[in-house]
């Protein structure tokens, strides 16, 4: 009796055992499809956001640096000419005069180039530098001086940092106006330097 209850034990083990490990190599080869479509889907859709995404940023990329680079433009004009008149150093007197006919030249072709893209560039200077300016103003003699100079070495790093980036941008005549530019703005970075350095 024993005999026959364990012969028909192993009988159907023999006969699960397949059954159940089919079943969990179908379960396994069908999660795997799953797994498979899934990533493909997830590359596609990376793909498609990838490219969409760099369309996007190329439009955006370009409006982005030749706003700022108005609004930077603007903004060394104006105080420029607040420093030809305020400046008591004839050294800081004579860069304030520099930057004002360097970046009116600039900001005259960067307004070319904009047109040429159809981006309408800022002519005016925001509220919160505009509020700077007028704080400013009421500084004079050295303390003027030396203000605007330190001034002017933040704007530039600033600046330096906004046409760098853009000498690779996806439109070659932005790259050849930030490139052009640039070799400008680093010298006026040097310039504002050693002055900055030699008020102290």
């Amino acid at each position: 009796m024993l005999t026959k209850h364990l012969n028909f034990e192993i009988m159907k083990t023999r006969i699960l055992l397949p059954a159940v490990l089919w079943c969990m190599l179908s379960l396994n080869a069908c999660r795997n499809t799953d797994n498979s479509t899934t990533n493909t889907l997830a590359d596609s859709s990376l793909e498609q956001t990838m490219t969409d995404t760099s369309a996007v940023n190329r439009g955006e990329g370009m409006q982005f640096f030749l706003e700022k680079a108005a609004i930077a433009g603007n903004m060394e004009v104006e105080i420029g000419k607040m420093a030809e008149s305020k400046a008591s150093n004839p050294r800081v007197k004579e860069f304030a005069e520099k930057m004002v006919k360097d970046h009116t030249k600039t900001n005259n072709n960067l307004k070319k180039l904009a047109d040429n893209k159809k981006i309408t560039i800022p002519t005016s200077i925001p509220e919160a530098d505009q509020n700077h300016i007028n704080e400013m103003a009421k500084l004079s003699g050295a303390q003027f001086d030396k203000h605007y100079m330190d001034m002017m070495v933040k704007d530039h790093v600033k600046t330096l940092d906004l046409f760098k980036s853009a000498t690779t941008s996806g439109d070659i005549d932005v790259r050849r106006f930030a490139a052009r530019t640039l070799r400008m703005i680093e010298g006026h970075y040097k310039l504002a330097t050693d002055l900055s350095f030699d008020l102290k």
